[in-house]
């Protein structure tokens, strides 16, 4: 449904990348990668230009806001799992004020940046944390900015959510029975500029088998936001 929203620019992107001649896939598994993610599914060397693919891939699938992804394949590495995402939209009533601010860093640093001010009307509260959620314009989509209890950094809040927090065992989303209209001042939000998503998940062939009974072995997990 986004992707149809005449407000919003919405595109998310699947692939599979696999070692030619060093592992077998199950053509059902890759028929189901298809079927239900419209992955698209690539048999390639593995070589210098399978990474120049793959970021060519990233590129194209973000728009232009992403060029790399990987610098390197690892040599025990049989598969490579992609996803993109790319998201453009205009926030419903805009931010106006903008000031300088001491915002710390995950390692404890502060550093001066442009913060943003804005009076806000939804309060929401997501395993004990307080947010504020902000809709972009249609109404459609919002963004959810969470503040971690005093004491708990950002990691330790994440590592300790879980998906009942987020949705239901319906997949339906749970936020929307704690929303709560209430007048926020928002004092600083750091301003920030997401160009685009991917995940990049490198599997060493040891882990699959035949069968893919055995829960495969990531080597490494990229998660890069712009």
């Amino acid at each position: 449904r986004l992707g149809k929203s005449k407000y919003i620019t919405y595109k998310t992107a699947n692939s599979i990348w696999y070692k030619a001649g060093s592992i077998s896939v199950k053509k059902a598994y890759l028929q189901k990668m298809e079927d239900y993610y419209n992955a698209e599914v690539y048999a390639a060397p593995f070589s210098d230009e399978t990474v120049r693919d793959i970021n060519t891939w990233v590129y194209n699938n973000t728009r232009g806001k992403i060029d790399s992804i990987l610098d390197r394949l690892e040599p025990e590495s049989g598969m490579v799992l992609l996803n993109a995402v790319y998201f453009k939209g205009a926030w419903a009533e805009p931010y106006n004020n903008t000031v300088k601010r001491k915002f710390t860093k995950a390692n404890g640093k502060k550093q001066k940046v442009d913060m943003l001010e804005s009076i806000e009307h939804t309060y929401v509260n997501v395993a004990g944390a307080d947010g504020f959620v902000k809709y972009y314009e249609g109404g459609e989509l919002a963004f959810v900015g969470i503040l971690p209890p005093k004491g708990m950094t950002v990691d330790q809040y994440v590592n300790k959510l879980k998906g009942s927090d987020i949705v239901d065992g319906n997949g339906r989303q749970r936020l929307g029975a704690r929303v709560k209209q209430r007048l926020l001042y928002v004092e600083a939000v750091p301003r920030l500029r997401v160009k685009g998503a991917v995940h990049a998940v490198q599997v060493q062939v040891a882990g699959f088998n035949a069968r893919y009974k055995t829960r495969p072995n990531v080597t490494r997990a990229i998660g890069l936001w712009l």
